[in-house]
């Protein structure tokens, strides 16, 4: 035995009776609860883009999609120095070393930063690995820009050294 089932439901359904009280969404959007006067459900009118991130705006407003601007590393290297070319290990936002000399490098950004006010911080290891190690930023009048940043390893002696490894980030 067959039997059919017809139901008048209204489009769109109500919360009040299980649905979303909504038409249609945009692909991918964020569902948020909404307010008395925009419905129980409301949906972010954009998606955003890569590397945004979805940021709160408080109790009675919907959130969005914003890119981070400040306090945040900007630039990011970790590479061989000693090699006859620095050789890049993992990176953000680097697209080249350039080596000026002993201890001397120019690491190039894939994407300038805003100005040239912004930290430098820095790391490294020597091939012997038992000295002691300082990160220095290069004497010259051009070594912060906003699109590159040299710097220079040193000894602890304040001789300058190829680096096996050298870790430095940009913070803005």
């Amino acid at each position: 035995m067959t039997q059919g089932f017809t139901s008048q439901l209204p489009i769109p359904l109500p919360v009040a009776q299980g649905g979303t009280g909504l038409t249609s969404t945009t692909a991918y959007a964020v569902l948020c609860g909404g307010t008395t006067s925009t419905g129980n459900l409301q949906s972010i009118a954009s998606v955003g883009t890569s590397g945004q991130v979805l940021t709160s705006n408080g109790a009675g407003a919907l959130p969005t999609f914003t890119t981070l601007q400040s306090g945040n590393i900007k630039a990011w290297v970790n590479f061989d120095g000693a090699a006859a070319t620095p050789t890049i290990r993992a990176s953000g936002n680097v697209t080249s070393i350039t080596d000026n000399g002993t201890g001397d490098y120019t690491i190039n950004f894939t994407t300038a930063l805003a100005d040239a006010n912004y930290a430098v911080a820095g790391m490294v290891r020597f091939t012997s690995g038992g000295s002691a190690l300082i990160t220095g930023l290069s004497g010259s009048a051009t070594w912060q820009q906003a699109g590159s940043v040299n710097v220079g390893t040193y000894t602890t002696a304040g001789g300058s050294a190829d680096a096996l490894y050298a870790n430095i980030i940009c913070v803005r």
